[in-house]
């Protein structure tokens, strides 16, 4: 849940793609166990929520952030669908 807080607060901060250290790396996913890996698709899954609704609302500084945070969602879903099919 440490985790959270970071992303969210990095998120803010983050202008373009490239530069943004919010992106969540394959090799962090893979060391996750099963119960960590669904609580963060799950925290993730909330914050994109609430970035477009924000977005919707108010705009978003850099909209490219809600690309960011779909991305991460995505990187999540397809490590666990890969290990519900590998057992």
């Amino acid at each position: 849940t440490s985790w959270s807080s970071k992303a969210s607060c990095t998120l803010q901060n983050c202008y373009t793609p490239r530069l943004c250290s919010a992106m969540i790396e394959m090799n962090e996913i893979r060391q996750m166990s099963e119960k960590d890996l669904a609580e963060r698709i799950n925290v993730e899954r909330e914050a994109l929520s609430k970035l477009r609704f924000n977005h919707t609302i108010a705009g978003l500084e850099t909209p490219t952030i809600l690309k960011i945070q779909k991305r991460d969602v995505a990187r999540l879903l397809t490590e666990q669908t890969a290990r519900n099919k590998a057992s």
